[in-house]
């Protein structure tokens, strides 16, 4: 197989084009043609998108951001409002606010190794999108996925007819389902940050009222939420829901307080709680607004699942889930079901090429900020040899970097290993090997 190259120029050559048959119209035909009625559900909820508050963002935004950084941000914000044109129209007029989030987390004192995550996530979608076109891994996805157990009880507890969808049918689930999962994983920063920031003014202001909890099981957000594909894969794998009696009469009345108690637990500790409660909501309006089928509904809730996933690889960012082999919940052979989630943590470790930082340089009467991409690769080279995946960061000439960020962040995903004697990590039977360059 060809190489794979991950490099600045491909990913925005990938993007801009959107000439027909090209890869994001491509997204956007298997959207429309899953939809039923798309002006519908804009009727139910009642919202217009001719909002002009996000175009007035932007002018503002555009006085105060680096001026390459904020090119880039602005496409990425009208493409996100494309799609979100064909999705869900009224967050169409919203997206400015996104890229006035991700200012806000720049320049957060408290927050100053934050990182780019607006135009990452659309790097992650290019990622994907070369790894899906490799016909054995988009085959291999595919038939765990639709093997995977609590992914067919879901289904069969919505009544969604999973036998009815052929093959190619089920690989468009695949490939629309990873598109919005790496599209919409990281939205929960705007929630992070919006809790952090409460969490300070009522330290000051004891009158402000703390936010209501989120992931109080009496609310109506989180009965939609409880009865979602990521909740299920919850139950499947609470350490607690696992050790006791399921036919017992009680069971039933405390399952779901304790998938909340599990929501309400991880919410602070991740972002990615936050970005599938994100993704479940827009598929709940979508699903009772009757404005898509099963097939884009589908694939929205394995989007959620991925994305709630996909921050909980370190222990400190997750709580009460269980693995039979290990004392993390993933493991070498969880790619048999939840295939999307390794493929969006795979992916999200690769987007890291000339990711940019925020880098503040301060003088008496002034602070100036500049985006930095020290200390990341330039460009990533994927080869694939049988059953070998092989990752070769190249960098700059950085004499300060004395370990490879790249191996560093695979390193960091050693719950993939079938083993600790083994070097490599385990994906969907490929063995993943990544080979710094020599650093000086």
């Amino acid at each position: 197989m060809k190489p794979i190259e991950l490099t600045d120029k491909s990913f925005w050559s990938w993007l801009s084009n959107t000439e027909p048959g090209s890869a994001i119209s491509e997204y956007l035909r298997k959207i429309r043609k899953n939809q039923v009625e798309s002006g519908y559900v804009l009727e139910l909820l009642k919202e217009g998108y001719t909002d002009h508050s996000s175009s007035e963002i932007l002018d503002k935004l555009s006085y105060f951001m680096p001026r390459r950084y904020f090119l880039e941000v602005d496409f990425c914000a009208k493409t996100y409002a494309t799609i979100f044109s064909r999705v869900f129209p009224p967050l169409a007029a919203r997206v400015g606010e996104l890229a006035y989030t991700e200012w806000l987390l720049y320049t957060e004192p408290g927050n100053l190794r934050y990182r780019d995550h607006l135009i990452h996530m659309f790097k992650v979608a290019y990622a994907g999108s070369q790894l899906l076109s490799m016909d054995d891994l988009r085959g291999k996805i595919t038939s765990c996925q639709f093997a995977s157990g609590h992914f067919v009880k879901w289904c069969n507890g919505k009544k969604l007819d999973l036998p009815s969808f052929g093959m190619e049918e089920r690989a468009e689930i695949i490939d629309l389902a990873f598109f919005f999962a790496a599209l919409f994983h990281d939205f929960g920063y705007g929630y992070y940050f919006h809790r952090k920031y409460q969490e300070r003014l009522f330290r000051l202001y004891k009158w402000i009222l703390p936010a209501s909890d989120a992931t109080d099981t009496g609310s109506e957000g989180v009965q939609m939420v409880l009865q979602s594909l990521a909740c299920e894969f919850v139950k499947n794998n609470h350490a607690w829901l696992r050790s006791v009696n399921k036919t017992n009469q009680a069971f039933k009345t405390l399952e779901a307080s304790v998938v909340a108690g599990f929501l309400h637990d991880c919410l602070p500790l991740n972002h990615s709680i936050a970005s599938a409660f994100f993704i479940i909501d827009i598929a709940e309006k979508l699903w009772s607004a009757k404005a898509i089928n099963s097939k884009l509904y589908i694939a929205l809730h394995l989007a959620a699942e991925a994305a709630m996933i996909h921050d909980m690889t370190t222990e400190d960012r997750w709580a009460h889930l269980q693995s039979l082999k290990q004392p993390h919940f993933l493991d070498s052979d969880c790619h048999t079901h939840v295939p999307l989630a390794i493929l969006l943590i795979f992916t999200d470790e690769l987007s890291t090429w000339n990711r940019y930082r925020i880098k503040a340089e301060w003088e008496d009467n002034k602070v100036t900020y500049s985006m930095d991409q020290n200390g990341v690769p330039h460009e990533i080279n994927i080869t694939v040899s049988n059953d070998t995946i092989t990752i070769q960061p190249l960098h700059h000439d950085y004499p300060n970097l004395t370990k490879d960020p790249i191996a560093h962040a695979f390193g960091g995903l050693a719950f993939l290993k079938k083993s600790k004697r083994y070097k490599h990590l385990n994906m969907m039977g490929y063995k993943i090997y990544v080979k710094p360059r020599h650093l000086r």
